[in-house]
């Protein structure tokens, strides 16, 4: 009985210790949870940019992601993980085992307490946060394609919502246009 609390407590253990940077990771990225386990070091991180082949991601199409000092930051806390090739050191026992995966993310559910955690739902959030407040800082919505890896702009489209500040805000510029 004691053996197997402890190798359930070790495993939990060797999870949680990496929950926050996968995490944290998913939503500054906006990457999709198989292309983060999948991501190797001389592979895929390029100085400023990790950079996804057009066959390494479902869209099929190349995916170009921005290094920021917060992403560097948490690549940096990676390197403490002992795994030279893959950059989050699941990646080798969960390209192996499906089951694995669904046991990490019903864990993490498990642990955090929140119940109905979807790590797609990071995706989701980063690529919103994106579009609303990048755009009015000078980045384009096919920058934000590109970041996601989208083709068709009606997919990035999807994860635009409606809010009633920024409408206004939109009012408030067309108004001050039309009274130059």
């Amino acid at each position: 009985m004691t053996d197997r609390i402890e190798k359930e407590a070790a495993e939990n253990a060797f999870i949680m210790r990496y929950v926050k940077r996968i995490t944290l990771m998913l939503l500054l990225t906006g990457m999709r949870l198989g292309e983060l386990y999948k991501l190797k070091w001389e592979k895929h991180t390029k100085n400023d940019k990790i950079i996804l082949k057009r066959t390494e991601t479902k869209q099929r199409k190349e995916k170009v992601i921005p290094i920021t000092d917060s992403i560097r930051k948490t690549l940096d806390s990676m390197k403490d993980s002992g795994n030279k090739e893959y950059v989050f050191p699941l990646s080798v026992k969960a390209k192996r085992d499906k089951l694995y995966l669904t046991n990490l993310i019903n864990r993490i559910r498990k642990y955090s307490g929140i119940e109905d955690f979807i790590f797609y739902n990071l995706k989701h959030t980063a690529a919103s946060i994106m579009i609303s407040e990048a755009l009015g800082r000078g980045a384009s919505l096919q920058d934000v394609m590109k970041i996601l890896g989208h083709s068709q702009l009606k997919t990035t489209l999807h994860y635009v919502h409606s809010d009633f500040g920024r409408m206004k805000n939109a009012m408030k510029a067309l108004e001050n246009a039309i009274k130059k």
